[in-house]
């Protein structure tokens, strides 16, 4: 099939089986599976082509920062797209540093998630508008160095009472 191979993993098979529903409809996505955890779509993308794993940290058993590094580490070509309903910072920086390219709320609507998908699939970073308004890169890169180092989430201020304390 000629297009964007789309995983979904989803805690909640409404959810999953809906998101399929409606990107069989839409051109140039292809749905290669739908599963209920991160470990039954990876092994489901093995034997199928897959460009894009679509999935929810919160709502998988075996979700969260671990599974999606197990993701980009275990097939380095796909691209992870996180669609959730988590809008918290922490939440978006642990996604983007383990390797997610697009970050879209559950809240939104189904062309955020289309505009997501071929972002993700070009890759390119994307953010939902209530997560930012930013260019995609410039935030991305900000998040990621602000988690690799903590001392650049502190204020100047901050970093004056630290110096103070330590002398």
């Amino acid at each position: 099939m000629a297009g964007i191979g789309v995983a979904l993993a989803d805690g909640h098979a409404l959810v999953r089986q809906a998101l399929c529903a409606l990107l069989r409809n839409r051109a140039g996505l292809y749905v290669v599976v739908e599963a209920g955890s991160v470990t039954e779509a990876m092994a489901s993308a093995s034997v199928a082509p897959v460009d894009l794993v679509v999935y929810d940290p919160c709502t998988v058993p075996d979700g969260g920062r671990e599974a999606m590094g197990r993701i980009c580490r275990g097939a380095p070509a796909l691209r992870l797209v996180v669609l959730t309903g988590d809008s918290r910072e922490s939440s978006v920086r642990d996604a983007l540093c383990a390797g997610a390219r697009a970050y879209a709320l559950k809240s939104s609507g189904l062309d955020a998630l289309l505009t997501a998908l071929r972002e993700a699939s070009a890759g390119r970073y994307w953010f939902d508008a209530a997560i930012t308004r930013r260019d995609p890169e410039a935030y991305a890169a900000e998040l990621c160095s602000a988690h690799d180092d903590p001392c650049r989430r502190l204020t100047a201020r901050e970093r004056e009472v630290m110096r103070l304390v330590a002398a």
